[in-house]
């Protein structure tokens, strides 16, 4: 999915339809959230709480900035004149992305130091 949301980032679509440049972002995040929500779902029985939870929570995150891009096409600023607002709501939305990016690096290392753990016991 990762390979086809960069197809899709790289065709000019707003070339054919009416879209924005962040809107264009926007389907191309998309695409590749949905690809870690059908990695889940694939390999549901096979990964540990852990490994189902950074798959989750990298979907969610990743969806989450794709919806943001997708309806907030005045986040590019050479798209529309900038208000106080706008400019208050992207600080918002940096700080969102620094917060929630941490909660998911700190559980994708926390499945990390598992699945070492499980291997570090089968070599003793």
């Amino acid at each position: 999915m990762f390979f086809l949301a960069l197809c899709l980032f790289r065709f000019p679509l707003q070339h054919h339809i009416s879209l924005a440049r962040f809107q264009h972002y926007g389907l191309a995040l998309y695409v590749w959230a949905l690809g870690f929500f059908f990695q889940l779902a694939w390999s549901w029985k096979k990964l540990s709480l852990r490994g189902r939870a950074c798959l989750l929570s990298t979907g969610t995150y990743i969806g989450f900035f794709a919806m943001v891009f997708y309806q907030n096409p005045w986040l590019d600023a050479r798209m529309a004149v900038q208000t106080e607002g706008q400019d208050l709501l992207r600080l918002f939305f940096a700080a969102a992305c620094v917060f929630f990016g941490f909660i998911v690096s700190v559980i994708w290392l926390a499945w990390v130091l598992e699945k070492n753990d499980k291997n570090g016991e089968k070599g003793s």
